[in-house]
């Protein structure tokens, strides 16, 4: 996505969506399972996008890489990629099985 060749405005931007989802989630911490538990899944999925996305911009480059070429940010590393990766993987297979239970 476009968003992930502007990591300027990708990084800054997906944090402030999962804090402002992060919120809104804490304030439904009260209310009922079936208000809260959906709310609680998407907020931990967009956790793991953005996790994912910084994943992308910071550590690793683009198979085509673009003219303006601002990503990786900080050098292509496999290693930290790979390794960022194994958590995002696992996040996202719980938040499904939080979801059904």
């Amino acid at each position: 996505s476009w968003m992930l060749l502007i990591p300027y405005l990708s990084i800054p931007f997906g944090i402030l969506a999962v804090g402002l989802l992060g919120v809104s989630t804490a304030l439904r911490a009260g209310s009922r399972s079936s208000e809260f538990i959906p709310e609680f899944c998407s907020t931990m999925w967009l956790f793991w996008n953005v996790v994912w996305m910084m994943d992308e911009v910071l550590w690793d480059s683009p198979d085509q890489q673009t003219p303006w070429a601002m990503t990786p940010l900080l050098g292509e590393h496999e290693d930290i990629y790979y390794m960022v990766q194994q958590p995002v993987v696992m996040g996202f297979g719980i938040v499904p099985v939080l979801w059904v239970v």
